[in-house]
């Protein structure tokens, strides 16, 4: 996984050495790309990735459209922000990203839950 500022992407590795990248649904169709944004409207769900951005322009009223959360980690000035009268921690409005990342992944995969190898440190600290 690449979180980035701007865009977010997800590869899969496979045994034979290939690799397959993770398709993320838009209005339009499907891309590689993941836009690491995320928009607030009054009394809806956040939206997040291309959809955000479609529902964001399409909006008669505008919502709260956040980006660049990335940029925020190195700060210690930026520890939350209030959004149509909830305060959302710098951490949970990642996790709403990485959470939509993460089920996407695991929708295109047909799995619950993604694998991954536990390297040696890991394996041996968690018995």
């Amino acid at each position: 996984m690449d979180f980035g500022t701007t865009n977010s992407s997800i590869a899969i590795a496979h045994e034979d050495r290939s690799s397959e990248a993770i398709l993320f649904q838009t209005g339009a169709g499907k891309t590689n790309t993941y836009r690491s944004v995320l928009y607030f409207e009054p009394k809806a769900p956040a939206s997040t990735g291309p959809l955000a951005i479609e529902r964001y322009l399409a909006a008669d009223e505008k919502g709260r459209l956040i980006q660049s959360l990335k940029s925020f980690l190195a700060s210690r000035l930026f520890t939350s922000t209030n959004v149509f009268g909830r305060q959302y921690m710098l951490e949970d409005l990642i996790t709403i990203i990485l959470r939509d990342l993460r089920v996407q992944a695991e929708t295109q995969l047909g799995r619950s839950g993604l694998e991954h190898e536990k390297y040696p440190a890991e394996a041996s600290s968690h018995p």
